[in-house]
């Protein structure tokens, strides 16, 4: 949901002082990392361009009003939140919307728990921080700083301690100590498995008494964020939920076990259907669960990570270890664990022989503890292969909850399948390289049909919409077999909204394409999550996606090839958010929409400048991306210019098509962000086209037949024009014509020899001409041509 702050907001298309204009928000911080639900409490966002209007958009429910007396600036914007208290407790990603831009997105806890702040001094075990049970703290942990809690449980009591750090966007390696008051130890925890950097342990305390805990960075090099958010004590806590991810909108169960549970226990629940929607925090009563130890607690159960929503069809592995599944034919995904250690999961499928497959086990990249290992045997029981890495792509090792993407050392295999000639069954066999097993390793072993595909990421997870102007959506096309043309479009924008969707396409065979949005003058402010989709030829549609990076850290292990900044926690994205604002200094209007360009020509189409703010800054006008086969002149306008020409050059080899060209405007002075963009369609053809005459073509041997034609040259091309007759049959000729440069109608003899033999044949006409150093080519037809003795000749007449 979004609030808006009292301040109005300003509305209409008008030319306005320069200091109207301001850079989008960004935001490198927020304190605290997070909040109680239902209380309110102050926040401060820290960031650039935090001026203009500043709105929060959030996915939560919450009231806010701007701190009284608070020096407000562009670089910090403090606000008194109210989190509603039906949201549940998780860690979300929060936006800042001016009237100038959207922020990038940053995680923001929501809490259920008491919350203190770190008190310094507390460095040594003597001066550790009194601290309630249970309780959130939030601190901070900067070089080589150590902290000290003191707090007091009971025997017998269980309770978690949980440092959120990669999960919150702080750059801190956590590493969490708990002794009795006397320094026996209880429990320690140092990246946890599924958590990449972040720690946590649960326990069963021994006596009652004072308990110490101990929080460090465990490099004791902490650097950038180095905030940190503990949750100490008596806590309903689920170390494992499963399914490890869960069907969109139906009703369903999640089994939670291990943490501070103290039974195995089901929760009934109804997931959203709503698309835009990738992962979700389930709230759950813990006095719902009949666990004994919780059956009093008016706490809902936290969970590490939140729970991935996914395929809305999917077989759960049977509990009981000496159940075994029936044979499955692909598609086909399993939810699975390895319950204990060493456990060894095993699934038939079966398929038609010479059937090509994709399999994969994907758990550590969801935020599962398990490094997965798969083989693959034969009906006849010998090895077809195994994997235990995924194949290589853009993503890097992150924290569990977020799809982190399959690396070269990713632990979760990937296998492409061929049922071998004469067999139709294979054995999937899943197991952990290290033969670990227990809370928290769970997996989805997925089957499906190795097809001509494509996927699509999104560059960016935000877009501002200029009130009269364009916004361009750059994607990325990542194929698998499918070369052809993908048409994009977004879902999300509603009627009336005044903002309207330029469509887009993702040229055959080519990696990038771009889509549009284009927002009326004093149009309302809009704020919107919207989607990218993109449709194949074959049909196919795909949404658009990406990756958020959060927290990353520095690895510098050269013995072990390991060195440079990866990142440490990620969330995935199926949308990005969009919003309505003030325009910037100037706006691009393209006097023409479309534009043809032929191949090895160049064509100038004229652009307005129309500027908004009184100014006479300088502006370089690129192409964002352009398309292979175009290119498109930097231009550079002055203050006193208000149209340009844009040059855009279509290469000789250029694919014809229609193509789309986003330009955009930065000033020249800086390498900031583009103030205004444009979207042009470009239609890429052939410089020349044929034109002859239809129907029947008749020749008798001996005989000459004229068949006359006409060329039509597309400006600007003006050269000379070679056309000849292909694939004319044996005994029929006809000498290529030159059509020169200021001519258009030609004629083409065609001449049978006496021995010409009776006979049908489908010529074609080709064109060439050149283009610089090369030598273009246009194909007509074929024709309908016919080699008839006289009389039968006569006889049609």
């Amino acid at each position: 949901m979004i609030y808006l702050p009292r301040a109005g907001l300003l509305a209409g298309l008008l030319v306005v002082p320069a200091l109207a204009w301001a850079d989008p928000p960004r935001l490198t911080g927020i304190a605290p990392l997070g909040v109680r639900r239902g209380e309110t409490m102050e926040v401060t966002f820290e960031g650039s361009g935090l001026v203009d209007g500043p709105r929060l958009v959030a996915p939560f429910g919450f009231e806010l009003e701007e701190s009284a007396g608070s020096d407000h600036g562009a670089t910090h914007w403090k606000i008194r939140l109210t989190v509603d208290e039906r949201t549940a407790v998780g860690v979300y990603p929060v936006r800042v919307v001016t009237d100038s831009g959207v922020s990038n997105p940053i995680l923001f806890a929501v809490g259920q728990l008491l919350q203190v702040t770190e008190v310094e001094p507390n460095n040594t075990p003597d001066g550790a921080q009194p601290i309630p049970n249970p309780v959130v703290v939030e601190g901070e942990c900067s070089g080589n700083d150590l902290d000290f809690f003191r707090f007091s449980g009971r025997k017998g009591e269980r309770i978690v301690v949980d440092a959120v750090c990669a999960r919150v966007g702080s750059e801190v390696d956590p590493m969490i100590r708990l002794t009795t008051a006397g320094g026996r130890l209880v429990a320690s925890a140092d990246d946890s498995p599924g958590l990449v950097t972040d720690g946590y342990f649960t326990a069963v305390l021994p006596e009652d008494g004072a308990y110490i805990l101990e929080f460090c960075d465990s490099r004791f090099a902490g650097k950038g964020r180095t905030g940190y958010r503990l949750l100490i004590g008596a806590v309903p806590f689920a170390g494992e939920v499963h399914p490890l991810a869960l069907p969109r909108g139906q009703n369903t169960a999640l089994e939670l076990r291990g943490g501070t549970l103290s039974i195995d226990c089901l929760f009934a629940l109804r997931t959203p259907s709503d698309p835009l929607c990738s992962m979700i925090y389930p709230t759950i009563p813990a006095r719902s669960l009949g666990d004994p130890a919780w059956v009093d607690s008016e706490l809902d159960v936290e969970l590490p990570t939140p729970v991935p929503l996914g395929s809305p069809v999917a077989i759960l592995e049977p509990a009981d270890p000496a159940q075994q599944l029936p044979p499955l034919s692909p598609p086909v995904t399993i939810l699975g664990r390895l319950s204990v250690a060493g456990e060894r999961d095993e699934f038939a499928i079966t398929a038609p022989p010479g059937s090509k497959y994709e399999v994969r086990v994907e758990a550590w990249g969801l935020g599962s503890a398990l490094d997965g290992q798969l083989r693959v045997i034969g009906e006849d029981g010998n090895l077809l292969g195994e994997s235990d890495d995924g194949r290589p792509s853009a993503g890097r090792r992150s924290g569990g909850g977020g799809r982190r993407g399959r690396a070269p050392t990713s632990p979760d295999p990937w296998f492409d399948l061929t049922i071998p000639e004469g067999q139709d069954e294979v054995k999937l066999v899943v197991t952990d390289l290290a033969d670990r097993g227990g809370v928290g390793f769970t997996y989805r072993l997925v089957v499906e049909p190795a097809a001509s595909s494509f996927r699509l990421t999104l560059e960016d997870g935000q877009v501002a919409v200029p009130r009269g102007g364009t916004a361009l959506i750059p994607v990325t096309v990542t194929r698998s077999g499918y070369d052809g043309p993908i048409a994009l479009d977004l879902r999300g924008i509603p009627e009336g909204s005044g903002v309207a969707v330029l469509p887009g396409t993702a040229p055959a065979g080519q990696t990038g394409g771009v889509v549009g949005l284009e927002a009326v003058a004093g149009g309302d402010p809009l704020v919107r999550e919207i989607q990218v989709v993109g449709t194949g030829g074959d049909g196919q549609t795909v949404v658009a996606s990406g990756t958020t990076v959060f927290a990353q850290q520095t690895l510098d292990v050269r013995g072990f090839g390991m060195s440079g900044t990866i990142p440490s926690y990620t969330r995935p994205t199926v949308s990005l958010t969009a919003a309505v604002t003030r325009p910037g200094p100037i706006l691009l209007n393209p006097e023409t929409r479309t534009l043809v360009v032929p191949q090895g020509c160049r064509v100038e189409a004229p652009l307005q400048i129309v500027r908004m703010i009184e100014e006479e800054a300088t502006y370089q006008i690129i192409a964002l991306s352009p398309p292979d086969g175009l290119s498109v002149e930097e231009l550079e306008v002055d203050g006193s210019e208000s149209t340009a020409e844009i040059e855009v050059t279509a290469a000789a080899d250029a694919t014809p098509g229609p193509y789309q060209v986003g330009l955009v405007a930065r000033p020249s002075v800086s390498e900031g962000s583009p103030v205004a963009a444009a979207l042009i369609e470009v239609e890429v053809v052939p410089p020349v086209s044929l034109e002859l005459p239809e129907g029947e073509i008749a020749i008798a041997p001996a005989g000459t037949v004229a068949i006359d034609g006409k060329v039509a040259r597309v400006e600007p091309f003006a050269g000379d024009v070679v056309v000849r007759l292909d694939d004319l049959p044996p005994g029929v000729t006809a000498e290529p014509v030159e059509i020169a440069a200021d001519a258009s109608e030609f004629t083409v003899t065609l001449r049978a020899a006496a021995d010409a033999a009776r006979t049908e044949a489908r010529p074609r006409a080709v064109l060439t001409y050149e283009l610089g150093d090369r030598e273009g080519r246009v194909t007509h037809g074929p024709l309908n041509l016919k080699v008839l003795t006289r009389d039968a000749i006569e006889g049609q007449r």
